[in-house]
């Protein structure tokens, strides 16, 4: 350091030398050997300028880190620029293009909308051409209702054909206010007996009988099918209860020759005469029928002689709810050829007589019930044989027998006589003192019955019916409604003669009325077929109808509530606000006069009107429509 001195050099010392001095002036060894002012001058100014230096190049760079700083935020701001300028370019191609495709949108909507109008105008057109055209079915419909109810009383039906006309014009058009004027007219002036179930069809085979099931419903039904079933229907579904017997198969040559089935008024007892097989050669054609199941006429010779026959006896059983064998099959001596077996029952159901008849013979088989089952009484039966009775009906409480018997004298005409119950022996004093009663030549009853009234009795034959009064002996012939009423048949329903019904089974259809108004019957009950057979439950309140399209091949039954015939009928009030109708005076309609739109027997009842109607018709137009079927 000394000689760095001496040199009178202007330079200062580096930092190496300048940190190597300064370390030698703070040794001891300075302090021993000392150092001169000029050196410590040169330590000094070396320190100064390096300092000096030092922040000269902290000065510099700090600038330097503030240029780069600023350079980077330049850098970033041109960064955020450019890629602005990148985003509002990206944005403004998205808008552009999310433009064009709103305006394609709009178009395209524009388009839709447009062939939509067009279609919605065409379908609005449609609609309102289909309206006119169901208000013009309608306006049909009730001109044919009016046309039909102006046609006089021709025909029997012409108020229930109005009727399902007006009901169906009002489904068409409620608004129609003319048809809904004449449905509540036909409803409220007119006395209806409504379906209580929609019909039911059996399609495989015949029903030979049917019957209400025991313990007093009214709504249950057993049925006897030509083919062995015993059917069970409870006014929605019809099941197969058991099978009574199997048909038999025929071979070649040989014919199937139809079973009988019968119940008994209680529906206790059920007697089945199961079919049998029969030569083709030998056997009677069934167009046969009319005059020989008449007792009558001539007819083609099926045999002579007789057949033994099996009757099948069945017995309800309350415990198990179903019918059951009464043991062994009863036997009985059968007409050959016979083509018909007429089962006649006691009122009690204690006694029936089984009648069978071949061209102008007779043969009758009375039963009796003993224990638990039927039991032939030979005595009674060569009785009624002897006397030739064609036809027999059984009194209440044993009080009498009605038989129709051949004349002997006249083998075309016929007697009526009134037996004892027991011992059958005439008795004259029930007939105004005569032994019997000769009836008109021509006139050969079939069937007798008792009513409607208390001493008269119903005759019934295939040409007509005639009622005749038992004190004096006259008959008085009933006349057919139409030239198609040639088949009538009378049944008359439980009760004493003031409260009881009586029903008249005419061409397609039903008349009941109350025995003492027989001529004021309410509207005709219209069944599937020509012919029908009609029965009452045991309260009255119910009327079966078996019917088909021609004698004992029946396929139908319909269950129909007469209880309206018991009912007090307010008169129709005088004056009537003219409103459209609501819904419910349609199916109203389409309930009371049975109106099957589908052909399939499917009825509208007027229990399904009252559920399907809850809400109070107080102060409706149609109020009084609606309390002549829901009095309550």
């Amino acid at each position: 350091m000394e000689e760095y001195v001496k040199r009178e050099s202007d330079e200062s010392l580096d930092e190496v030398e300048l940190r190597e001095a300064e370390e030698y002036l703070n040794s001891p060894v300075a302090k021993v050997l000392g150092a001169s002012p000029e050196a410590r001058q040169l330590v000094r100014r070396s320190r100064n300028q390096l300092d000096e230096t030092k922040r000269r190049q902290a000065e510099e760079l700090k600038e330097a880190l503030q240029r780069a700083r600023e350079q980077e935020q330049l850098r970033r701001a041109e960064t955020e620029k450019v890629t602005l300028l990148r985003r509002q370019r990206n944005f403004g191609v998205i808008v552009v293009v999310l433009g064009v495709m709103v305006l394609i949108a709009l178009a395209a909507l524009g388009y839709f909308i447009n062939q939509n109008r067009k279609v919605w105008k065409q379908t609005a057109a449609d609609l309102e051409k289909q309206r006119r055209a169901l208000v013009d079915k309608g306006q049909i419909l009730r001109e044919n209702a009016k046309a039909v109810l102006d046609s006089g009383a021709d025909d029997p039906v012409k108020d229930v054909t109005a009727l399902r006309n007006l009901a169906l014009a009002l489904n068409l058009n409620r608004q129609d206010v003319e048809a809904a004027k004449m449905a509540r007219n036909l409803l409220l002036r007119r006395v209806w007996c409504p379906p209580a179930a929609s019909e039911v069809r059996y399609r495989r085979d015949t029903l030979l009988a049917a019957a209400f099931a025991p313990g007093g419903s009214n709504s249950d039904v057993f049925a006897a099918t030509g083919d062995g079933q015993l059917l069970f229907w409870n006014g929605r579904d019809l099941s197969s209860a058991r099978s009574l017997f199997e048909k038999p198969k025929p071979k070649e040559n040989e014919v199937v020759q139809p079973g009988f089935a019968s119940f008994s008024p209680n529906g206790q007892w059920l007697f089945i005469i199961a079919p049998t097989l029969a030569s083709a050669v030998t056997a009677e054609a069934p167009a046969q029928g009319l005059q020989q199941i008449a007792g009558g006429g001539a007819g083609g010779s099926a045999g002579t002689g007789r057949d033994t026959c099996k009757l099948q006896v069945w017995r309800w059983s309350l415990e198990k709810g179903a019918y059951e064998s009464a043991g062994e099959d009863l036997e009985f001596q059968r007409l050959r050829g016979s083509r018909v077996v007429n089962f006649v029952w006691s009122p009690e159901s204690d006694r029936v007589v089984l009648i069978n008849t071949r061209l102008n013979e007779v043969d009758c088989v009375f039963f009796e019930v003993k224990g638990s089952t039927f039991q032939q009484l030979v005595e009674q039966s060569e009785k009624l044989n002897s006397m030739k009775v064609v036809a027999l009906a059984f009194a209440a409480y044993r009080t009498g027998i009605a038989a129709v018997s051949v004349d002997p004298a006249a083998p075309a005409l016929r007697r009526v006589s009134f037996l004892g119950a027991d011992d059958l022996q005439i008795m004259p004093a029930a007939m105004g003192g005569q032994d019997s009663i000769r009836l008109s030549e021509g006139f050969q009853p079939n069937g007798v019955a008792f009513g409607p009234g208390n001493d008269q009795l119903t005759l019934t034959s295939w040409s007509g019916i005639r009622t005749l009064n038992l004190p004096n002996g006259n008959v008085t012939p009933v006349p057919p409604p139409t030239f198609r009423d040639q088949f009538m048949r009378i049944v008359v329903g439980p009760g004493d003669f003031s409260r009881r019904l009586v029903a008249k089974s005419l061409y397609g259809r039903v008349e009941v009325a109350k025995g003492e108004r027989m001529q004021e019957p309410a509207e005709p009950v219209v069944f599937r077929g020509s012919i029908g057979v009609a029965q009452f439950s045991s309260d009255g309140q119910r009327m079966l109808i078996l019917s088909g399209g021609i004698w004992n091949v029946f396929d139908s039954m319909r269950l129909i509530d007469v209880s309206p015939l018991y009912r007090t009928q307010k008169p129709a009030p005088e004056k009537f606000e003219d409103k459209p109708a609501p819904p419910w005076v349609a199916d109203i309609a389409s309930a009371v006069s049975a109106l099957d739109t589908s052909g399939d027997g499917s009825l509208l009842t007027l229990e399904t009107v009252r559920k399907r109607y809850p809400e109070s018709k107080a102060g409706d137009a149609y109020q009084a429509v609606w309390k002549r079927f829901f009095p309550r």
